[in-house]
């Protein structure tokens, strides 16, 4: 798995290439290669050679390095079709765009880190109200976890579409991308909800065996219910902000709705109990929506 590290570095840099240049498809066909590989491995490696945990480490080193192979010929076949006949190294090597490029994944690399110490948080303090609540809170938070599938197709699909519009200086185009993709992340928003609402018992006896774990999530299944409704506007916002790679102003939003965040855990907990955890994750999730939609109130690309 060391020496796979550099394919999976690559490999992030080609997905995300691919989906700047919307070429979905590419990443789809990469995505099923690369787990089907490691999968098929896995089972050669694992169960008819008994290699162990060393042939499911080989299994993934050899699908991520597969990967990178397959997605540098993709990245190779796009680039044949633009009109530019070569690349501009001294624009690649440039000092300033090098400058920029660090200061962008600084700026995404702090955003990502409190993003994960507010599900840490909302974990710990789950522990800390009892094993039983903590594994309720672990099953609704695949509720969660499907939202999030469902939302960030269209988040990477606003991603892209923004940075053609700011690339180009389209005001329309850059407005009509926002409206649609934000009209159909909200309507599968709403989705999410009625099914939560409608067949969210059905699916907590599917993920949850032990009775008591399950009456505990239906408990707190309304808060579920109501998130995606809330999270839908964070998630949008973060693929404008990243289309328009505004890393700086998502950063400040991540640690400023953090910061709030913790805050009500530490009051609302005491108070009322995983009530008050799910209350103000449920904060948490809009404040990062409030505030990137006052930072970006009134932005035009076309003055950008």
């Amino acid at each position: 798995r060391v020496w796979a590290a550099p394919a999976v570095l690559c490999n992030f840099a080609i997905l995300g290439w691919l989906l700047g240049v919307q070429h979905t498809r590419a990443v789809l066909w990469l995505q099923l290669w690369m787990n089907g590989i490691n999968m098929a491995l896995d089972v050669f490696f694992v169960l008819k050679l008994r290699w162990g945990v060393g042939g499911a480490g080989l299994a993934t080193a050899i699908a991520e390095g597969s990967a990178f192979i397959l997605g540098m010929w993709m990245v190779h076949s796009i680039l044949k079709k633009f009109q530019s006949p070569s690349l501009d190294r001294t624009h690649i090597w440039s000092p300033a765009q090098f400058k920029r490029l660090i200061a962008i994944n600084r700026d995404l690399f702090i955003r990502t880190l409190f993003l994960i110490s507010a599900f840490a948080l909302l974990t710990i303090k789950g522990a800390q109200l009892g094993t039983t609540v903590l594994a309720a809170n672990a099953v609704l938070l695949n509720f969660q976890l499907f939202t999030s599938f469902g939302l960030d197709g269209f988040a990477h699909a606003v991603e892209a579409l923004v940075g053609k519009a700011i690339g180009i200086r389209d005001d329309i185009m850059y407005r009509d991308a926002v409206r649609i993709s934000t009209q159909w992340a909200a309507l599968v928003a709403l989705f999410f909800a009625i099914i939560y609402a409608m067949g969210g018992r059905m699916l907590i006896n599917i993920l949850a065996a032990e009775p008591q774990v399950r009456s505990i999530a239906v408990h707190y299944l309304p808060w579920l219910v109501v998130l995606p409704l809330l999270s839908v506007w964070s998630y949008q916002f973060d693929g404008i902000f990243s289309g328009s790679t505004r890393s700086r102003e998502m950063r400040n939003s991540m640690f400023a709705s953090f910061a709030v965040y913790a805050m009500l855990i530490f009051v609302l907990v005491p108070l009322f109990g995983n009530h008050g955890l799910w209350g103000a994750f449920l904060v948490f999730m809009l404040l990062r929506a409030v505030t990137l939609g006052l930072s970006g109130w009134g932005y035009r690309p076309s003055l950008s």
